[in-house]
Formats: structure tokens, C-alpha cells, sequence
């Protein structure tokens, strides 16, 4: 074994004996968001759940130091008061309260300045900064909102969240998955973005759309087949819908035939409960 390499191996041997290991075996990170501004809403709301949590988790993700991790797992808590601009830059970042850990306050403090800018606060604040306070935590010995570190395809879609897939003709999922799948990143991203500026509903909300995609890649016959009942709702999963064409052609495997699948874009307030409708 080359001398660095066995150097490295001890000093990750000898703080692994200081620390408490921790029998769950991963990582967790909890991550409470609160806003601090008078300015109040669903808009303000709907766009920390949409845009600001999920960046900053998956920057935080990256950023994870090892002592946090298995074995190790190392707790702590930082606390960090910020500034959102209208533009969406992240600024007046100040640590609140320090984990007492070097290592665990950079690594909130880099994902911080990583994430910005986020997207651009909603018009309804009318030229208001929005003034933050976010509690990061390590391996909370009782976490509410957790991510865990190995489970970073969460990342960008919340929970609450989620769009299922039905291909009307099933044997198809074989050599057109790959590609659905990719056409279920783009819609993501872009419903995110139509729901900005709606009201979310206190109960769950499911849109149905069904769609015809040509080998082409071209989107016909958009049909709403069942509606969530709010009409917010129904216009943002359509725009999205509209707002990802166009789309790259079909896999050669499926031939010169089009592609009919129905997307489930379904909000739930208590995300723990089962959604029917994923494919």
C-alpha cells in the first residue's frame, strides 16, 4: 500500500474512533425553510416549496463533508439568516448559529452561495426582498423534513409533487422508457415554473393529459381526460405540457408509429399517503 494512501487510511481510522457510528448507516439531512418578511402567501409559499428548498438541498447535497457520513455521521446544526433579491440572488448570507464544526458550517455556507441565483421571486411581492432563516441539520436524532443522501433523484421535485405515466399500449414501455423518462424531467421542470403564481389547493389535486407524441417528436391531440377540478391547475399542467415542445424525435425501436401516453400531474398536501396513477 503506497504511503499516502495508508497516512490517509489511519487519519480516517483514527476520527472514525471519536465519533459515535451510527447504526442507520446513511446520511441524513433535515431542512427547515422559514420566511421572515411581512410579506406572506401562497405565492411565497408555493415558490420556497417549488424553487428555493429543492436547490438548496441538492447543493447541500454536494457539499456533504465525510465526517457526516457513514461511519462517522457526525451531528450538528447550523443556523443561517439571508436575503432572497427579486432577481433571485442569495445575499446578506450570516450564520446564525454555528454547528460548532467547521466542516458542517461550510459545507451549508458553500451550498448557499452555489445555489444562487434561484429563480426570481414572484411579482406579487411587488420589489420586496424576502428575508430568510434556514435551519440545516446533520443527522437529527428525530428529523421532520429529511432528505437522505443516498436518495438524490428526489432532488428537484418535492414530495407533494409528482407525475405519473401510462402508456396506452404497455408493451411499448420496453424501448420507449428511456425516453419517457425524459420527457418526464422536461415536464417537471416546466410545471414548477406555471405554478408559480398558483394558489395550491388544502387536498389532493390530480390533472390527467392525454397526448399523442408523432415520431417526430411533435405533441397532438392534448386532451384534458380528467379534471383535478381547479382550473388553475388544469391551465398549468397543459402549458407545461405546450411549453417543453419540441420534443426530440422518437427512438428508432418504435418505428414509424406515434406514441399515445397520459401524464397524472398530482398535488398532495400530505405526500405520505398513496398516490394511485405512476407508471
Amino acid at each position: 500500500m503506497p504511503k499516502r494512501v495508508l497516512v490517509l487510511w489511519l487519519l480516517c481510522l483514527a476520527v472514525a474512533a471519536q465519533e459515535k457510528v451510527d447504526p442507520r448507516g446513511q446520511t441524513i439531512l433535515s431542512l427547515q425553510l422559514e420566511a421572515r418578511s411581512s410579506v406572506r402567501g401562497a405565492a411565497v409559499e408555493s415558490y420556497l416549496k417549488l424553487f428555493v428548498e429543492p436547490t438548496i438541498r441538492k447543493h447541500w447535497y454536494q457539499h456533504v463533508p465525510f465526517t457526516a457520513k457513514p461511519p462517522i455521521m457526525r451531528k450538528g446544526t447550523v443556523i443561517v439568516e439571508f436575503k432572497i433579491l427579486q432577481d433571485g440572488k442569495i445575499s446578506s448570507v450570516r450564520t446564525a448559529q454555528s454547528s460548532g464544526d467547521t466542516d458542517l458550517d461550510r459545507g451549508v455556507i458553500t451550498a448557499l452561495t452555489e445555489a444562487s441565483p434561484l429563480a426570481a421571486l414572484p411579482e406579487s411581492l411587488h420589489g420586496t426582498d424576502l428575508a430568510m432563516r434556514a435551519e440545516f441539520v446533520y443527522n437529527p436524532d428525530q428529523p421532520s423534513t429529511l432528505i437522505r443522501y443516498h436518495d438524490a433523484t428526489s432532488m428537484f421535485l418535492p414530495d407533494e409533487f409528482r407525475i405519473g405515466v401510462k402508456l396506452t399500449d404497455e408493451s411499448k414501455w420496453t424501448d420507449a422508457g428511456a425516453y419517457v423518462e425524459e420527457v418526464v424531467g422536461k415536464l417537471r421542470s416546466a410545471w414548477f415554473s406555471q405554478l408559480r403564481e398558483v394558489q395550491l389547493p388544502s387536498s389532493p389535486k390530480t390533472s390527467r393529459i392525454k397526448t399523442v407524441i408523432q415520431p417526430d417528436g411533435k405533441l397532438t391531440y392534448v386532451t384534458v381526460t380528467d379534471s383535478s377540478g381547479d382550473t388553475k391547475l388544469d391551465r398549468a399542467a397543459m402549458a407545461a405540457i405546450d411549453a417543453i415542445q419540441p420534443l426530440p424525435a422518437l427512438p428508432g425501436k418504435l418505428g414509424d408509429k406515434p406514441l399515445e401516453v397520459s401524464f397524472n400531474f398530482q398535488y398532495d398536501p400530505k405526500p405520505d399517503r398513496e398516490i394511485s396513477g405512476s407508471q
